[in-house]
């Protein structure tokens, strides 16, 4: 009975010893994991500060590129290298450590472009999008957006002077989501743009152009008013790059784009015009 009692006591000891190891290893591994994790969100958090930093002195300077030397900063350091890419787009390389960890987040920027808006209006006059108008992308102008029904907006809208309901039951829809006060300034220089209208495109020089876009692909266009002579041409006839400029003039436009094009109503006493149909 004794030598059993040693050997129950001997074994219980083994027990408890082992699962107390096992314990210990566990909550040094918990702990080892803790201190990992923090490390690397630190480490993160610095490449993102040093990102952003980087970010503003291009939102001031577009043409800077001197980057940021070996930088201590929140116990940790950074560093940033900003490479010129095509097309104006600027890749911001950064290097951050922190406590042993080391992070290099890579960071590419450009210029937004006009020609992502699917509509883009600096004055919408009358317009009114109606039940049965669907804009596929991007939306912005720079007065307020005015609706009668349900138009449907598939990309982000935005307008500088918000949006108006008219009548006040209107719903529209906007898939991608509505902001106001938003301020996006055309740029004053059309050069680029009209050199590839006439150069290619489509331009017309101080007349008002009126335009229907047919589904199987065609162009209606008449100059003057929409009783006038039709001309009838494929799109790629009419606009082989798909650039159409009506300069100094008013841009009546309706109708289903069967393609792909950029239109442009230029001039400081005239407007672009959207009819609806």
């Amino acid at each position: 009975m004794g030598k059993t009692s040693i050997l129950m006591v001997i074994g219980f000891n083994i027990i408890f010893a082992t699962i107390g190891y096992n314990l210990s290893q566990t909550s040094i591994r918990g702990y080892e994991n803790y201190i990992d994790y923090y490390n690397r969100s630190v480490c993160r958090h610095i490449g993102s500060s040093a990102a952003n930093m980087a970010a503003n002195e291009l939102t001031f300077s577009p043409n800077w590129r001197v980057g940021y030397p070996t930088t201590n900063f929140g116990g940790g350091t950074y560093k940033v290298d900003a490479i010129s890419l095509d097309s104006g787009r600027v890749r911001l390389d950064v290097t951050a450590t922190y406590n042993g960890v080391t992070q290099y987040p890579v960071v590419t920027l450009g210029l937004t472009k006009f020609s992502k808006f699917a509509y883009y209006s600096v004055i919408e006059g009358a317009i009114y999008w109606i039940t049965g108008d669907t804009v596929w992308g991007p939306f912005h102008t720079q007065q307020k957006l005015t609706v009668s029904g349900r138009p449907v907006f598939y990309g982000k809208v935005s307008a500088k002077n918000g949006i108006q309901k008219s009548p006040s039951s209107s719903k529209p829809e906007f898939y991608a989501g509505f902001q106001s006060g938003v301020d996006i300034k055309l740029p004053n220089d059309f050069s680029a743009l009209k050199s590839h209208a006439q150069g290619g495109g489509m331009y017309w020089n101080n007349k008002d152009i009126y335009i229907e876009f047919l589904a199987n692909g065609n162009v209606v266009w008449r100059d003057g008013s929409w009783t006038a002579t039709p001309n009838t041409v494929p799109l790629t006839s009419l606009a082989p790059n798909g650039v159409i400029m009506a300069d100094n003039a008013n841009l009546h436009i309706k109708g289903v784009l069967n393609g792909r094009v950029t239109i442009s109503a230029t001039g400081s006493s005239r407007e672009g015009r959207r009819e609806n149909g």
